[in-house]
């Protein structure tokens, strides 16, 4: 199945608009293209959409149009209605197609945004966010979910397990069941933690008492 996605975020929203089906998905995605700011090569007869946008009125005005076109034919095109209605005028976002970003590269583009949305100097608010988040940057990564990707901690390999929660590897426990990181009830779906073991045989007895 064919499928290509933009990733579109500001500083107080994100979301991911996701074109799928069996057959060319190029004409769908060429429409969604055409209501942002884009460049055209004449030589390749293609357009590409332009990474960083602004909400203008002509902007907000086309987007609109198009998702009221094109809610029927994908009716998740209307999750972009919200996001567009939310930005202040004048307001810069950025659209990025099939990407998939570190924190890192997510902590720097939020930062132009600050500088563009605010005229606030961008090596001042760099050295700002790299004095308080460069230690945590350094140890973890951010993901931001579609709804259907997956993220899985911890190694895959289960003969290298060890539990988080009891320290035994996988001679004493087993890994068979899927557990959420952070718990499902919470809403997630995506983030799944390979640490997370079943107590077997009379360790389970054990457990249990």
């Amino acid at each position: 199945m064919a499928s290509f996605e933009f990733m579109l975020f500001s500083l107080n929203q994100s979301m991911v608009v996701k074109f799928e089906g069996s057959g060319d998905v190029e004409p769908a995605v060429a429409s969604f293209i055409l209501n942002f700011a884009f460049q055209l090569n004449q030589e390749e007869k293609r357009c590409s959409i332009n990474s960083l946008q602004s909400n203008t009125n002509k902007l907000h005005k086309k987007v609109l149009d198009f998702i009221e076109n094109a809610k029927d034919v994908s009716p998740q095109i209307n999750k972009l209605g919200p996001f567009i209605s939310k930005l202040y005028h004048g307001e810069y976002f950025y659209i990025l197609p099939n990407v998939k970003l570190e924190s890192a590269k997510i902590l720097d583009l939020g930062n132009q945004l600050i500088a563009l949305n605010t005229n606030v100097d961008l090596t001042s608010i760099q050295d700002k966010y790299s004095l308080i988040f460069a230690d945590l940057f350094d140890n973890y990564d951010l993901h931001s979910f579609n709804g259907q990707d997956r993220v899985s901690i911890s190694v895959s390999d289960k003969a290298k397990r060890k539990c988080r929660f009891c320290g035994k590897d996988a001679l004493l426990v087993q890994f068979k069941k899927k557990a959420h990181a952070i718990s499902e009830a919470l809403g997630n779906k995506g983030i799944i933690c390979n640490k997370a073991g079943d107590i077997q045989g009379s360790d389970l007895k054990m457990a249990e008492i």
